[in-house]
């Protein structure tokens, strides 16, 4: 079952008074902590790192996490087609099996 994750945001993190430095140290604080909660996000996380770990610029940066995030988009996608794929057979065969009741119902009767 698919679990929803909630972020918070800082209220004042528009504000100029907070510096990218500790808005820096508190995203990180909040990525720690999600990923105490909830470990199996943690090789995802991993694989951010390792892809991010060459990257300069904050527009690589983006880009990179970009393309992580369709394929992931791409492989739920996969997913549920596969699910799709799956429940209609298994409506197919209920199908069939309904018809074949119901004729077995009017013989009887």
């Amino acid at each position: 079952m698919a679990e929803r994750i909630w972020f918070q945001t800082p209220k004042n993190i528009g504000q100029s008074s907070v510096s990218c430095e500790r808005r820096l140290a508190e995203a990180l604080e909040a990525r720690d902590r999600l990923l105490k909660e909830r470990p199996s996000l943690q090789a995802y996380q991993a694989e951010i790192d390792r892809a991010l770990q060459n990257v300069i610029g904050y527009e690589d940066r983006m880009a990179v996490l970009g393309v992580m995030m369709e394929g992931k988009l791409r492989e739920l996608g996969d997913s549920f087609a596969a699910l799709q794929s799956v429940t209609h057979k298994y409506d197919s065969i209920l199908g069939i099996a309904r018809q074949d009741d119901e004729e077995r119902t009017c013989l009887v009767s």
